[in-house]
C-alpha cells in the first residue's frame, strides 16, 4: 500500500490553492466563490426590478452590480435571501432575469405593517449566470447602513 502525504492543492498554474488539508484532516477549499451581503437603504421597489440597496459585506471572485449577482464558474450554489418589506406581495429569486420561485409574501389587506421574507435553496449555475432578487408587487424594503442590518443574501459554491 503507498501513502500520499500532503498538506496543500495548488491548481494548475500554480497561482493559487485549491485545497487544504487541515491538521485533523478535514479538507478544506479556501479559496471558493462566495459573497454576503447586507440590506444597507430603504427604498421602494418597483415589481420585477431587482433590489439595489445591498451593501457588500464580503466576496471572492462573484461580482454584484445594480442588484445582479455573476457567478464566475459552473456548480451548485446555495443561494438565500431576507428581508422586511411593507406591502402586499412577495419577492422572487430569479436566475438569468427568469423568476424561479416566489420566496415570500406579505399582505398589508390583512393589518400586517411590515413582513419578513426569507428562504434558501441550492441551485445549479453555470458561469455567467445572474442572480437577483425582485418583488412581484411595487413594495417598499426596509434596510440599514447600521451593523444592525435587518435583512441580507448570500450566493455561495457547493461545489
Amino acid at each position: 500500500m503507498s501513502k500520499l502525504y500532503v498538506n496543500d492543492i495548488y491548481s494548475k498554474t500554480g497561482a493559487s490553492e485549491a485545497i487544504n488539508i487541515d491538521s485533523s484532516g478535514r479538507v478544506q477549499n479556501p479559496k471558493r466563490p462566495y459573497i454576503m451581503l447586507l440590506a444597507d437603504a430603504q427604498q421602494t421597489v418597483s415589481a420585477n426590478t431587482p433590489y439595489t440597496g445591498w451593501r457588500v459585506d464580503g466576496q471572492r471572485d462573484i461580482t454584484y452590480s445594480s442588484g445582479v449577482i455573476t457567478v464566475p464558474v459552473d456548480g451548485l450554489y446555495r443561494i438565500g435571501f431576507s428581508v422586511i418589506n411593507q406591502g402586499t406581495g412577495g419577492y422572487y429569486l430569479r436566475i438569468n432575469g427568469t423568476a424561479k420561485y416566489r420566496i415570500g409574501y406579505g399582505n398589508a389587506g390583512t393589518g400586517e405593517t411590515w413582513s419578513q421574507q426569507g428562504s434558501d435553496g441550492v441551485f445549479e449555475l453555470n458561469a455567467g449566470d445572474t442572480v437577483d432578487f425582485a418583488p412581484e408587487t411595487s413594495l417598499v424594503t426596509f434596510g440599514s447602513t447600521s451593523f444592525s442590518a435587518v435583512g441580507g443574501a448570500y450566493v455561495y459554491l457547493l461545489g
